[in-house]
């Protein structure tokens, strides 16, 4: 038999929306947080539960990713206390 290496990233196993941390190196990056504006109403929760910091307040008081920082890990959408961000698929 042969054993096989899979690197797993510590903070991702905290991540509400990857359902097993064995498969977490095919799921890295095949999604990305989406902000629903029109839900949104600020309250900076998914800036502070970022792990990465790849969220970014933008000039009109929104906020949105980085991508080159951005793992789509979920936690921002998991953590909206208004599920104004959405998880979608692609890079």
């Amino acid at each position: 038999m042969t054993k096989q290496r899979i690197h797993i990233v510590p903070h991702i196993l905290l991540c509400p929306a990857i359902p097993n941390p064995q498969y977490t190196a095919l799921l890295w990056r095949e999604q990305h947080p989406v902000w629903h504006t029109e839900r949104c109403f600020q309250c900076g929760t998914c800036f502070l539960c970022c792990p990465d910091a790849a969220i970014t307040l933008r000039n009109d008081g929104y906020y949105d990713m980085i991508p080159e920082r951005c793992k789509g890990c979920g936690i921002c959408a998991g953590e909206c206390p208004n599920e104004a961000i959405a998880m979608q698929p692609g890079p």
